[in-house]
């Protein structure tokens, strides 16, 4: 689990303490990793290829989550809707939940993957077919006037020049110095 939220740190002159918060506890891993196995064993075969598995996660999540547009508009009624419980359990959650699921769906399935913000945003990016591609499950959720569930694939698998070209809110802009390794 790539679940650090929080980072502190104090000193004096002969020592540094640092202290990390982790965003899931040993029973919420295990949990979500229970609810996890069962999921992927049933979408997935062992005859996928893992553009296959990526689809059928990105999908899995997308058919089985609805974007909490209320938990966006006001902090105080978000529940689990920024971590994997909210797309696992309550089936709705907002981008830093989808991101996390996406992660630790992928990671069970042994695909490269970590996750990337912007100061409004988060997603995903995945190695796959020798690079690293951009996958941002929320986008391709999106949200309907007439609350109609949508799948679409336009943020799947993208090069960091596609999402640019794709992206024209910027939500999807990110410090590429700290992750070089996509470019």
């Amino acid at each position: 689990y790539n679940d650090i939220n929080t980072i502190n740190y104090s000193y004096s002159s002969t020592q540094l303490n640092i202290t990390v918060g982790r965003e899931y506890s040993i029973e919420d891993i295990n949990l979500i990793d229970q609810e996890i196995d069962t999921i992927l064993n049933s979408i997935i075969n062992e005859s996928m290829t893992d553009f296959e598995k990526i689809l059928s996660v990105h999908d899995y999540i997308i058919n089985n989550t609805v974007y909490d547009s209320n938990c966006f508009e006001d902090i105080s009624l978000c529940v689990n809707d920024h971590t994997a419980f909210g797309v696992i359990y309550d089936h709705e959650a907002v981008c830093e939940g989808y991101a996390h699921t996406i992660d630790i769906m992928l990671r069970a399935l042994q695909i490269p993957t970590v996750r990337l913000s912007s100061n409004t945003h988060q997603w995903s990016a995945v190695y796959h077919n020798g690079g690293w591609y951009h996958l941002d499950a929320t986008w391709d959720d999106p949200v309907t006037t007439n609350g109609d569930n949508v799948l679409v694939h336009r943020f799947f698998l993208l090069t960091s020049e596609e999402l640019i070209t794709e992206d024209s809110s910027t939500s999807h802009v990110y410090e590429s110095r700290f992750i070089n390794f996509m470019e």
